[in-house]
């Protein structure tokens, strides 16, 4: 390659073009002409403060626990926040299936408890509240594949045809673990999930997606040296990881099970945000409520 070619080469990675680009967006936006999409708020305020004012496009959000802290509880809750919002969802629910995840729902827009809605036994009142909350998610856009042991190939084409055709907002995975992905070495498996990742990123719309982390019989917050090997590849593709954590103890000598039903009603869920490529890293809490296994806002 001669040195003309090599100085053409330079002059179009100049950083005086993306400089000028994000000088103009600057202007644009304090004179009230701001040509970017807009956010989508999380519903969770401290949440959409970390992120910017909420979901980007392009954007990849992962969400680590250890099991039962409440991955899909949370997922569930950002759908709900979501829809309120008019937007257009695809859940990839590998760990749940389509009914379990409308009880949830149901749960969290009545505010009857899951056992309620499990039981199926209601009164006339709580009859109307079902068919009300029915009719609500009737009227919106929302679609749950439940394909157990779903390949990440056959994800990135789903996810792909339901942007194009169904003007999807924003996609959630429960969880990435569950994702078939098997290859003869690791580092097969490794290149294969950083190329799919990659190629999702290209559909334009934020992508947030739960991740498992191992138990720890300690019960400290998970960080993001706990993450499974095998996971590297969604960590490094990431623009934001934060980790979900619940004690499960009232007091230091009083423990207590995430099953115990007065201990679930009320919890503080600590949030650590661990990688932020955009903004900071912190800490923060959301609220649990045990009864409809439902997020919310600490206050």
């Amino acid at each position: 390659m001669n040195n003309d070619k090599i100085n053409e080469i330079l002059e179009d990675y100049s950083a005086q073009t993306p400089m000028q680009e994000y000088l103009v967006s600057v202007i644009d936006k304090m004179d009230g002409i701001d040509m970017m999409d807009p956010p989508i708020p999380t519903g969770f305020y401290d949440l959409d403060y970390y992120l910017d004012g909420g979901l980007h496009p392009r954007q990849l959000i992962t969400v680590g626990a250890r099991p039962s802290v409440g991955k899909t509880s949370f997922a569930i809750s950002l759908i709900h926040n979501m829809l309120e919002k008019n937007k257009k969802i695809l859940f990839f629910s590998l760990g749940m299936s389509s009914q379990d995840v409308i009880k949830r729902l149901f749960a969290g827009i009545t505010g009857m408890s899951l056992y309620k809605i499990t039981s199926r036994v209601f009164s006339d009142t709580e009859i109307c509240a079902i068919q009300s909350a029915a009719d609500y998610i009737y009227s919106k856009t929302f679609y749950i594949v439940d394909i157990p042991r779903l390949s990440i190939e056959s994800l990135k084409i789903m996810a792909k045809e339901a942007v194009l055709r169904k003007k999807i907002d924003c996609i959630i995975i429960d969880s990435f673990n569950l994702i078939e992905c098997r290859e003869d070495s690791s580092a097969d498996r490794y290149a294969r999930i950083a190329k799919v990742l990659k190629d999702l990123n290209y559909l334009e719309v934020p992508i947030v997606t739960m991740l498992q982390c191992p138990r720890d019989r300690e019960h400290r917050e998970p960080y993001l040296a706990d993450v499974p090997s095998d996971m590297y590849p969604l960590i490094n593709e990431s623009d934001v990881v934060f980790f979900l954590h619940r004690s499960r103890y009232v007091t230091e000598s009083n423990q207590y099970s995430y099953d115990d039903k007065i201990a679930r009603k009320a919890q503080k869920v600590k949030v650590l945000i661990e990688k932020n490529i955009n903004g900071d890293n912190g800490l923060f809490y959301f609220y649990f409520n045990g009864d409809t296994s439902a997020f919310d806002n600490y206050f």
